[in-house]
């Protein structure tokens, strides 16, 4: 982070201060960032706006100068991260500045994890590994899963065609991130039908009735490798959805709990919870989603207008969250800081669950997560207070 001081320019790293003497080191790393990456926005600009249909919605205004000057340009945060923090109040670079930036989350893990035993490694390595996190799970947490290894294919299980012809299967890199190849496929009598729940997939090719009997683990793993375009392994689990409690959603809502460690004897809280709902698809076809905390505080998305029918749900969902604390809710909480105790050493998790009942499930954890939206929520839980 670029910062001014007593008139001499200086660069914060986490972790540590380099000042205006060591400039000529970074000056090079920073050239391209400075010169490339304005005359890239500028064009890249220019051809989106030449290529936006005639009843586009209207651009969103430029930011302030120099709040874009001090933001993105001389730093690293997107324009998109600077609109949400305006939304919340926070519209100078002083503020804004004590906020980590999306780029520089995997640079504030590895400092803040710098002293700890093995740097916390042992702990990411189970967390990297779906299949190895869910073994340390109690069975009722979680739902049955399989590894899809096509060196040593599994025979299938018990439950595999029973949720393949019934709410489905989903697939998923046994080692990814960021929704990536998560995809659902169910059969539905006649053809295997497949769902992206994450991000975008190819399309797949049609497997009809006749073909029922080759969806064996092994077939559906190279299906999926191909439609996802990648060799790896995957994890296989039954579709799950959230109990009768709540409003019906589709994919489910995941709660996401991120407990924190302080040092490691310390003991272990709950920093931040929020569940992510997925609003009714509109009629352009675009699946939207909110976040909302515990309290039924909606996370704002300036410029994102939803309409009659997602604002319906979304409304729904922050009544039932306002009137106080549901069950399931504070089985996610609890269960968050008892999968965090079973891990090696570790300061800070994120843990997903889907609010199933009568029990929840754990879906996955994460070590290498981003930092934007549990900050945005400590900020509106702590009234707007900068």
């Amino acid at each position: 982070m670029w910062h001014f001081k007593d008139g001499l320019p200086y660069v914060e790293w986490r972790g540590g201060t380099k000042t205006w003497r060591s400039l000529p080191k970074v000056a090079l790393k920073q050239l391209s960032w400075w010169l490339v990456r304005p005359l890239l926005i500028h064009w890249l600009r220019k051809i989106h706006q030449q290529s936006r249909p005639i009843d586009a919605p209207p651009a969103p205004p430029p930011l302030p100068r120099r709040l874009a000057l001090a933001a993105c340009w001389l730093n690293s945060f997107r324009p998109y991260e600077v609109r949400l923090w305006q939304s919340l109040g926070i519209t100078t670079w002083d503020s804004l500045s004590q906020k980590i930036p999306e780029s520089h989350c995997g640079v504030a893990h590895a400092a803040r994890r710098a002293h700890w035993p093995d740097q916390c490694n042992p702990a990411g390595a189970v967390l990297s590994n779906k299949a190895a996190l869910l073994e340390l799970a109690d069975p009722a947490w979680r739902s049955p899963f399989l590894t899809l290894d096509r060196i040593a294919p599994p025979e299938p299980p018990d439950w595999w065609h029973q949720a393949l012809t019934g709410p489905g299967l989903v697939l998923k890199p046994l080692q990814g991130n960021a929704g990536r190849g998560v995809v659902r496929f169910r059969f539905d009598g006649e053809q295997l039908l497949t769902e992206a729940l994450g991000q975008a997939i190819k399309e797949s090719k049609q497997v009809t009735g006749s073909a029922m009997s080759a969806l064996s683990p092994l077939w559906l793993l190279e299906h999926w490798q191909q439609i996802i375009a990648s060799q790896e392994n995957a994890l296989a689990m039954p579709f799950l959805q959230q109990g009768p409690s709540f409003p019906t959603s589709h994919p489910a809502a995941v709660v996401r709990v991120i407990t924190e460690q302080t040092m490691p004897d310390a003991p272990i809280r709950m920093q931040i919870a929020w569940l992510r709902v997925p609003l009714p698809t509109s009629q352009e076809g675009l699946a939207l989603a909110t976040l909302i905390d515990l309290q039924g505080q909606v996370l704002p998305w300036p410029l994102l207008s939803l309409n009659t029918e997602q604002q319906q749900q979304q409304d729904h969902w922050q009544s039932l969250l306002a009137k106080g604390p549901i069950a399931a809710l504070e089985r996610c909480l609890e269960l968050s800081i008892a999968m965090h105790q079973r891990l090696p050493p570790i300061d800070q998790v994120a843990w997903e669950w889907i609010p199933s009942e009568p029990e929840v499930k754990l879906i996955e954890g994460n070590s290498g997560f981003g930092l934007m939206v549990p900050q945005m929520f400590m900020v509106m839980q702590q009234g707007y207070d900068q």
